[in-house]
């Protein structure tokens, strides 16, 4: 099993980075679009919906190319032993199933089953659970995520 992260000379390092940019690049700033749409087409009502719907369209599509490289470069995408790219990609699957509240009937993690899966073992990573209980976010925040209990302070 390779450890990482990568030094620089190995030729596996590229694959991480190119998918931790995608992630960072792409994915993140389209979930920014779709919570936030005012901050990009304004106060218009109209306008914001059709922007978030249009969004999740984009999100689902990265969503289904990050599943398919989580088959073609599994290392890169565990749980169990997670690199930057699962770390980075747990809470962004939060978020997409709670956020914006009432806007989230679009997202079913059980469509990409290969993030189910890397979500599914971050969760049984002791440090998960640690933070999850001192967190209030619940047994599965990942696979299932609730809002946090307490809220106060929480963005999750």
């Amino acid at each position: 099993m390779a450890h990482w992260p990568r030094p620089p000379d190995d030729p596996r390092r590229a694959a991480v980075l190119k998918w931790l940019f995608f992630v960072s690049n792409t994915l993140h700033p389209a979930l920014r679009m779709s919570f936030y749409p005012g901050a990009y087409v304004g106060a218009d009502p109209k306008a914001q919906p059709v922007l978030r719907s249009h969004m999740q369209g984009e999100i689902a599509g990265h969503l289904d190319k990050l599943d398919m490289a989580a088959g073609d470069d599994a290392d890169l995408f565990r749980g169990d032993m997670p690199t930057v790219i699962g770390l980075y990609l747990g809470p962004l699957l939060r978020w997409m199933a709670l956020y914006p509240e009432g806007e989230t009937e679009w997202f079913d993690l059980h469509g990409w089953p290969r993030l189910q899966a890397l979500a599914g073992a971050l969760e049984r990573r002791p440090a998960t659970q640690a933070a999850s209980a001192a967190e209030g976010l619940g047994p599965a925040p990942f696979t299932d995520p609730a809002p946090a209990d307490p809220p106060e302070g929480s963005a999750t």
